[in-house]
């Protein structure tokens, strides 16, 4: 009977029971299937990566630009006190990691350095990027992956100083480097 099922079915005859895969037909279904997985999944898995990556990198700039705005608004704020015929910023400490000098607040902007002012600090140290006010007494953290920071201090030439009453512009580099990715974001700018 069953050489007689497969003499009708290789005869052209079609019956329910000729209908079918075979074993070989099968498993080549099985391994195109199982290669299109594996490749679809790393696509998809690819894509995941890179855009936590895109992500992470996309807030360290903004954190970076940020400070660098926070820095830049503040410092544009140093008290110019007048003494007789001269005058000096009210700027106590200026390195490159370090710069602590008194904000205009209230009463006359020609008084001493320290009438009626808040005292702000502007300090890198270990990776760490802060903003502290004396009053009130708040250090705000502006970024935490700072890889390097500088403070140029210019007078009117361009040419680097160390003399507060010659200063006309501070330079302000900072890097900020993406913990996740490892890429660094570099921002610069130059403060009147």
């Amino acid at each position: 009977m069953r050489a007689s099922l497969v003499a009708q079915c290789n005869a052209g005859a079609c019956s329910t029971r000729c209908s079918g895969f075979t074993l070989v037909e099968l498993i080549i279904s099985i391994v195109l299937v199982g290669i299109l997985a594996a490749v679809g999944s790393s696509m998809i898995a690819d894509s995941f990566t890179t855009t936590r990556m895109v992500n992470a990198e996309n807030a360290s700039e903004g954190q970076a630009r940020y400070a660098l705005e926070r820095l830049a608004r503040e410092i544009r704020e140093v008290k110019f006190a007048t003494v007789g015929a001269t005058g000096n910023y009210c700027i106590t400490t200026m390195d490159a990691n370090q710069m602590v000098f008194t904000k205009y607040v209230s009463g006359t902007p020609s008084d001493p350095c320290g009438t009626g002012d808040v005292t702000i600090t502007i300090n890198y140290s270990n990776s760490n990027l802060t903003l502290q006010y004396s009053s009130p007494a708040v250090t705000s953290n502006l970024s935490s992956h700072v890889s390097s920071f500088a403070l140029t201090y210019l007078d009117v030439a361009g040419i680097a100083t160390v003399d507060t009453g010659l200063i006309r512009f501070v330079v302000i580099t900072l890097t900020v480097t993406d913990p996740t990715s490892g890429q660094s974001i570099s921002q610069r700018t130059r403060v009147a």
